[in-house]
């Protein structure tokens, strides 16, 4: 099996800054010479070494963060930190997965993927759009928004598991009390629970992606002209990644644009640049709970406009009725394209 792209990318930023080809660090006495604190174990290295230059392009990133180093930094690192795919702190908000010792700078990696941030559709919809605080349990979120709908998908997937012999009548009440026992039958049932639930799926989708657009504009309506500041700081940090300390992006779209950027601290964008507006709509056309966001900023000082979008996908974490929903926010643009982030590089690649 592959190693992980998450470690691979990482990594190979990582060894780019410190200025070390992959290939040359044969023992983990080397190891531990180049990184502090956290650190990849010898197996995650040898996996990443392993695939170097044919893989997730490695080869670029790690010419990215070589570049980083030459073109902006100026100064290489003691040592890297590296918090890995699961060991990124919980606790802090800032976007990390690389802490350069030496020189101050945070490095946060990202290679093809649009998403932005991955919350309960209580905080993106509710606590971000109104200022309240961020809740740390998720209610369902299909059942909140779309009861009539919801209702009718459970009893239509609890009659088919009966019809098919999945379940037997005296699990019903089961079922019926606690949902997330269906996600076990639904494969079972196999083509049959799309064939006959989905039209009722789709329905509830729509309705819930439509109530939660409505709530997301009638939350920021509501909010006050003096704490409407801070609401819009919340934003901020939750569609554009940015956090109370500035910090290196670096990274590939999917696109295949190579890039490396600097992302401003809270206080740096708020002295240059304001929203001007941000608005949610339903996407009514998919299949899904999905809600469009279009977030414009402006430059107070020329008052130039950009606007960025965004789109929201609601779902069930682990499968039909199985998990808390979550609301995952892709961005529809390139990060390059945000008017305050310092770009330094942007290219796409020759191949």
């Amino acid at each position: 099996m592959p190693p992980q792209v998450e470690v691979c990318s990482e990594l190979a930023v990582a060894f780019g800054i410190l200025g070390v080809h992959p290939q040359e660090v044969t023992g983990e006495d080397r190891l531990r010479v180049l990184f502090y604190g956290n650190r990849p174990t010898w197996r995650e290295f040898v996996g990443f070494r392993n695939v170097f230059g044919t893989m997730y392009d490695t080869d670029v990133l790690w010419d990215l963060g070589r570049r980083v180093v030459k073109d902006w930094i100026g100064n290489l690192p003691k040592q890297v930190e590296w918090y890995g795919p699961s060991r990124q702190a919980r606790t802090t908000s800032a976007s990390r997965d690389l802490r350069l010792h030496g020189v101050n700078w945070s490095v946060s990696v990202k290679y093809k993927s649009d998403v932005v941030s991955n919350s309960s559709p209580y905080n993106l919809f509710e606590a971000v759009a109104s200022g309240f605080a961020k809740a740390k349990g998720a209610s369902n979120w299909f059942e909140a928004q779309s009861p009539m709908h919801y209702e009718r998908l459970v009893k239509c997937a609890v009659t088919l598991a009966v019809g098919r012999g999945v379940i037997s009548p005296q699990e019903v009440e089961a079922c019926l009390a606690d949902p997330s026992l269906l996600n076990r039958v639904i494969d079972k049932i196999g083509d049959d629970y799309k064939r006959h639930c989905r039209s009722i799926y789709i329905a509830m989708c729509r309705d819930v992606a439509k109530k939660s657009a409505e709530l997301f504009n009638r939350n920021l309506e509501s909010v006050s002209r003096k704490s409407l500041t801070g609401v819009y700081e919340g934003i901020i940090r939750q569609f554009l990644r940015v956090n109370g300390e500035r910090y290196l992006l670096v990274g590939i779209e999917k696109d295949n644009t190579a890039y490396a950027l600097e992302i401003p601290s809270i206080d740096d964008v708020r002295k240059a640049y304001r929203i001007e507006h941000i608005t949610a709509a339903p996407d009514l056309a998919r299949q899904q709970s999905v809600v469009n966001f279009d977030l414009c900023v402006a430059n107070i000082g020329i008052g130039s406009e950009v606007s960025l979008e965004y789109h929201a996908e609601i779902r069930w974490s682990h499968g039909p009725f199985c998990g808390n929903p979550e609301a995952k926010l892709y961005k529809e643009f390139g990060w390059a394209e945000v008017p305050f982030f310092k770009v330094i590089y942007n290219q796409p690649l020759a191949h």
